[in-house]
């Protein structure tokens, strides 16, 4: 199998695909769309890594693609 069939991901592949990408768990979850929870629980085994995820992240890797991870903007109000 090649990186564009495997669709599942356990937590030790995503934290090392995560550190090989340059960022930390908060940058993860920013890129990605989720919450700094939801990156964590990833990143623990707790959650399920969504498919488009893993494709995502390994196609990130196979192009040697930086990302551009967008700034924390905190909480308003």
């Amino acid at each position: 199998m090649d990186w564009q069939t495997q669709r599942g991901m356990g937590p030790g592949q995503y934290a090392a695909t995560i550190q090989q990408l340059g960022m930390n768990k908060s940058q993860a979850g920013r890129y990605l769309g989720v919450s700094l929870r939801t990156a964590q629980r990833y990143w623990d085994g707790d959650a399920e890594i969504p498919a488009a995820t893993v494709l995502l992240l390994r196609a990130l890797l196979r192009y040697q693609v930086t990302p551009i991870v967008p700034p924390w903007r905190g909480r308003k109000g």
